[in-house]
């Protein structure tokens, strides 16, 4: 919990607990309109106990303490990235590396509740489908090559059989992207942040596209098209972006970088122009965690530090919050 004193917006932690455990690897996650967030593993693995992971969960903004680990079996199992709400509908990335020897790589998911979900329950005792993106054109399309910026791709969506699998491997045929490859889905290379802005649901994917350095993609659900935003040629244009927030302002994709080297967070318009926002300076590890406060004037980020053990943590205190104030503006 924070407070916010002073003319400038200084900010003192009032207040600090847990909210949940129990749950392995959570990753980034996102938000509902019902003033939750959905928490997302990114493994699929069973604990010493048995309890099986690769699930996600939806906690409640305003606990003022631990609430309790109630996994959505319908919205899939398996190594999940982001995931939010819009539209009626929970969206899904996958971390997942596409390659010859894994050509189902990652899946784009969508979990459609039935009956449509208002909030009235936990979305844990929901029950609906789990769908996979496919390109109706292109049944198991290789998203690293041949896509053109700019270009809008009809898609339709493909039905997980089960979607809450026993223990598999890569190679499995009930793994969850296999088996939505098999329905034809189409096939990305690590998805990982995702955010909506302007009614569009925008997600990026770490090693993307021809040279291999990332992409950002555009769903429209209205038109039921998907859209190539931009493509990195290089490393020193875009490396590998990971989380995504959208800059409610201007309406330009925030992209935090998780590559080697000098991190950037860049920013993409929606007509695909690049350029550099930020850059590392008290060390080299990832941005990640982008979000804005509720009036849109304030960036928070987090730079992750040095990985290490709890509860010392990095030896050299290496992760950070920032907070970067507007005013956001536009750029030509």
């Amino acid at each position: 919990m924070l407070d916010r004193v002073g003319p400038k917006g200084t900010f003192e932690v009032l207040e600090t607990f847990a909210v949940l455990g129990g749950t392995d690897t959570n990753c980034a996650g996102g938000t509902t309109p019902w003033s939750s967030w959905i928490t997302c593993e990114e493994v699929v693995n069973r604990s010493d106990a048995g309890l099986k992971h690769g699930y996600v969960f939806d906690i409640p903004s305003d606990a003022t303490g631990p609430v309790k680990a109630e996994p959505i079996l319908g919205a899939g199992r398996f190594v999940h990235e982001a995931s939010l709400f819009f539209g009626g509908v929970m969206y899904q990335t996958e971390d997942r590396t596409r390659s010859t020897s894994n050509p189902a790589g990652a899946s784009f998911y969508r979990y459609v509740p039935d009956p449509p979900y208002g909030a009235k329950d936990p979305l844990s005792k929901t029950t609906g489908v789990l769908q996979a993106l496919k390109l109706v054109d292109e049944p198991q399309a290789n998203m690293d090559l041949g896509r053109t910026p700019g270009l809008p791709l009809p898609v339709e969506w493909v039905t997980i059989d089960q979607p809450d699998h026993d223990d598999d491997t890569d190679a499995g045929s009930t793994a969850t992207r296999n088996q939505a490859y098999a329905k034809g889905a189409a096939a990305f290379n690590r998805e990982e942040g995702m955010w909506v802005g302007g009614k569009k649901v925008y997600f990026d994917i770490t090693n993307g596209g021809a040279a291999g350095q990332g992409q950002v993609w555009e769903y429209d659900p209205e038109r039921e098209l998907l859209t190539l935003i931009f493509e990195s040629p290089g490393s020193t244009i875009l490396q590998s972006p990971d989380s995504v927030v959208i800059v409610p302002k201007t309406g330009h994709i925030l992209l935090q970088e998780d590559g080697s080297g000098e991190q950037f967070i860049r920013g993409v318009t929606r007509n695909g122009q690049i350029y550099d926002f930020a850059k590392t300076g008290a060390n080299e590890t990832e941005f990640a965690g982008g979000c804005f406060d509720p009036h849109g004037q304030i960036l928070f980020v987090n730079q992750q530090g040095d990985r290490g053990n709890l509860p010392d943590g990095p030896p050299d205190n290496g992760a950070v919050t920032y907070a970067i104030w507007g005013p956001w503006k536009a750029v030509n």
